[in-house]
């Protein structure tokens, strides 16, 4: 197959230039490539499309398999999802922290995919956000394993949710 690597060298030839720069003049990665430079050749970027939801039939299947593992990533005491809590600095908290509270987060991704409450895009066919709202809480589960569909969940302000979810 002579010639298949020809687009990924043109992509490449596209942002490799020479672009000495020294103290006083833009740095390498700000520079614009020189006009007459054949190498410069503009690459356009890939339209990026949604993806289309699965089926209602494809998402309660998927709803069957779902399952809440939680993160100490979220968690400010100790949880199933780990006896070590280690939230992160930027990481909302949530507050489903007793094994009781895990079996109802379990209960509310699995709803919350049946109904079609759920975003893109898809990684080996699970949905990569699925939501929930308890109360006044909304809660955003983040797909963490594609291949078993292991979700973690916390909470999220209302202006976080996406445009299309409905209750």
């Amino acid at each position: 197959m002579r010639g298949a690597g020809k687009g990924l060298a043109t992509a490449l030839l596209a942002v490799r230039w020479p672009a000495p720069a020294d103290e006083s003049g833009p740095s390498v990665l700000t520079q614009e490539p020189p006009v007459s430079d054949p190498k410069a050749i503009v690459v356009p970027r890939p339209t990026r499309t949604a993806p289309a939801k699965p089926s209602q039939h494809n998402l309660l299947k998927l709803s069957r398999r779902a399952i809440y593992v939680g993160s100490p990533e979220h968690k400010d005491r100790p949880s199933p999802a780990g006896t070590v809590p280690r939230p992160r600095p930027d990481a909302s908290i949530c507050p489903l922290v007793t094994a009781e509270a895990f079996r109802r987060a379990q209960r509310w991704l699995r709803q919350a995919i049946a109904a079609g409450r759920v975003s893109g895009p898809y990684e080996n066919g699970w949905p990569r956000y699925v939501y929930h709202r308890e109360g006044d809480t909304i809660f955003e589960a983040r797909l963490t394993n594609r291949e078993k569909g292991e979700y973690k969940g916390y909470p999220i302000e209302p202006d976080q949710l996406p445009p299309g979810i409905e209750w």
